[in-house]
């Protein structure tokens, strides 16, 4: 998603279709949606990142599962990720 637009439909960690447009340069070049989701996680070798990931209870080490924790929302952009059947909006998952 980008805001509440659909970019690109995933399943099974393949990208079944997509809005060329829209869709991160990364993803466009690689295909690669789990590098993708560890790119926007955390950067584990920043101070506290360990706390804060105990802070929010995720007891994962793989970087893609603790993106999907918040849906893969990140700071830096409008992208994310919504569950299938989901009815959350942008407005549910951005950072404030």
């Amino acid at each position: 998603m980008s805001e509440d637009k659909v970019v690109a439909t995933v399943k099974n960690g393949d990208i079944s279709s997509s809005d060329g447009r829209l869709l991160p340069l990364y993803l466009k070049r690689t295909r690669d949606v789990e590098g993708w989701l560890a790119s926007r996680a955390i950067d584990e070798s920043r101070t506290n990142s360990r706390l804060l990931k105990k802070a929010l209870r995720l007891h994962t080490a793989d970087n893609a599962q603790t993106a999907l924790a918040v849906n893969a929302a990140n700071l830096t952009d409008r992208y994310w990720f919504k569950p299938d059947g989901s009815t959350a909006k942008y407005e549910d998952v951005v950072f404030r």
